[in-house]
């Protein structure tokens, strides 16, 4: 019988041998864990900015210098501090032969400080304080006359919350925060924003409303029935501290059949108050670039 031809090999797809790996998934709302990435680090990147943050530490930078402290190959410093020159971050000083950061480098801080230096220290202790309590708790800074909530822990607190939180304004006398705010900030501050506030006052006189406002900071808490909409809520506000004085606030809310009176400082006060804690502590840290953020 004629042989039988003998069928070729299908060839396998020369892309499937070195196929890039999937990207990561992306992190669920409520994760902090900063190890989950979608991507693996573009190193090039990684490299510009050590070398960047290096040339600033040392005021002025040379090569051997560089490459001693960081590891980078010269040649490739090389390449890096000129691409930086020629975006205006860096320049060559000609007369002691190294390399110097210019003003161009203040703009990549600009914007870091106050709220967003504040949430990079609360943001991952906020949501452990979540997974401890299960209530769902917030951030808040002045903005103007009112208090705007900038951070929530809602999409992964177990009780459903009745209204919108996130980047919700609140009145300075008629919310939680907006008292705990007045009771922390310092006088002058709280003369100002009293004298110019044109929201409802509500039926206290001026000394009343001081006597409350000394309450609060006696307690270390301001606790208010929630915005309308959201009966049978309660929220329970604590300050975050700079220098003794408030820079945000930090806000639980629950539901009042679920927290008796009696329970409220022991259920809510004092995690919200170990919480800020942490937040103040890692405040300071990121000030000094030690920043450490808790365990997941």
């Amino acid at each position: 019988m004629p042989a039988t031809p003998r069928s070729r090999p299908t060839a396998r797809p020369a892309a499937a041998a070195t196929r890039a790996p999937l990207p990561r998934p992306i992190v669920r709302r409520g994760k902090t864990d900063p190890a989950i990435r979608s991507y693996p680090p573009v190193e090039a990147v990684r490299r510009a900015l050590q070398l960047l943050e290096q040339v600033n530490v040392l005021g002025v930078a040379r090569i051997a210098e560089l490459h001693r402290i960081t590891g980078v190959p010269k040649p490739t410093i090389i390449r890096t501090l000129e691409t930086l020159m020629e975006d205006g971050y860096v320049d060559r000083d000609p007369f002691s032969g190294g390399y110097r950061v210019t003003s161009r480098v203040q703009n990549l801080s600009r914007g870091f400080d106050g709220t967003p230096l504040i949430l990079e220290a609360a943001r991952a202790w906020t949501v452990r304080l979540t997974q401890e309590i299960g209530w769902p708790a917030g951030i808040g800074f002045l903005d103007g006359q009112q208090m705007s909530v900038k951070f929530t822990t809602a999409a992964i607190s177990p009780w459903p919350w009745p209204v919108s939180s996130l980047n919700m304004r609140l009145d300075l006398l008629g919310s939680a925060m907006g008292l705990c705010y007045l009771a922390f900030c310092p006088d002058r501050e709280r003369d100002a924003l009293l004298a110019a506030y044109d929201g409802e006052r509500p039926s206290l006189t001026s000394e009343q409303l001081a006597t409350s406002l000394r309450t609060i900071r006696r307690n270390g808490f301001a606790r208010r029935i929630a915005q309308s909409g959201a009966r049978g809520t309660q929220l329970v506000a604590l300050p975050i501290l700079n220098d003794g004085n408030a820079v945000a606030c930090l806000c639980a809310g629950f539901y009042t059949s679920a927290v008796p009176a009696s329970k409220i400082k022991d259920v809510l006060v004092k995690p919200l108050h170990d919480t800020i804690q942490h937040i103040e502590q890692d405040i300071r840290n990121l000030k000094s670039l030690t920043f450490k953020r808790p365990e997941q």
